[in-house]
């Protein structure tokens, strides 16, 4: 499946995706990349191109149905301002919500120190708590 995008829209957010759009690579000579499915679906990409847009991207929001795309893409491509924007509607939602070990394993992996201090806090808290995840 194919999805058409602007080279300059990726390039001027990410600095993978310059790289790889300007440094002879693959990318680079057939203007074309492949996005692994384990790093996210098109929606997912999709959802996440459109915060990278100039203007429109200000309309987007993060919410609980795209904020592990979100974050996994920002975080693969080194997008720090989304990344930062996903950590501040995680740290709200996880004081309304219980986080998970998965939540934790997460928000250490995607390098989110306040996220990750937050899960933690309550994961010590919570003595009962499955930690199965973790291991």
């Amino acid at each position: 499946e194919s999805c058409y995008v602007s080279s300059h829209v990726l390039g001027l957010s990410s600095p993978v995706f310059c790289a790889m759009l300007t440094s002879g690579m693959a990318e680079d000579q057939q203007r074309r990349i492949e996005i692994s499915a384990d790093l996210g679906t098109k929606q997912q990409f999709e959802q996440f191109y459109k915060f990278l847009l100039p203007w429109s991207g200000r309309e987007q929001e993060v919410d609980e149905t795209n904020v592990d795309g979100l974050l996994a893409f920002s975080n693969y491509y080194q997008i720090e301002g989304l990344k930062l924007v996903c950590e501040d509607f995680l740290l709200g939602w996880v004081k309304k919500h219980a986080p998970s070990a998965g939540r934790f394993i997460q928000a250490d992996r995607c390098s989110l120190p306040r996220l990750r201090v937050c899960c933690l806090d309550h994961l010590a808290s919570e003595p009962e708590m499955d930690l199965s995840e973790l291991v």
